[in-house]
């Protein structure tokens, strides 16, 4: 009888602390969620030429961009993040 009084005191103290853990794992990642999703302010350099086109899509905005050779780039940047993810040179043959 007693190891059964010990058992079930045990498992309380269990389903506490997973409780306290489900707790704080959800305080974090809405306090990440919240810095993630703030404003950011960032510059991004670009060589000298012009911007000739631009699209947009979830996250994400592409510029087409024309560099004084007249080669031109895809210009891909992460709006969720504020940071370039990438460049693209277009190749005519």
């Amino acid at each position: 009888m007693q190891a059964l009084k010990a058992l079930v005191i045990l498992m309380g103290v269990m389903i506490v602390a997973a409780l306290a853990v489900i707790v704080v794992t959800i305080i974090n990642r809405s306090q990440d969620a919240a810095q993630r999703s703030g404003p950011y302010e960032k510059e991004i350099t670009f060589p000298a030429g012009e911007i000739v086109g631009m699209s947009s899509g979830p996250g994400e905005v592409t510029l087409r961009y024309r560099l004084p050779d007249g080669t031109e780039q895809l210009i891909v940047i992460d709006t969720d993040r504020g940071r370039l993810r990438g460049v693209l040179g277009i190749v005519r043959p």
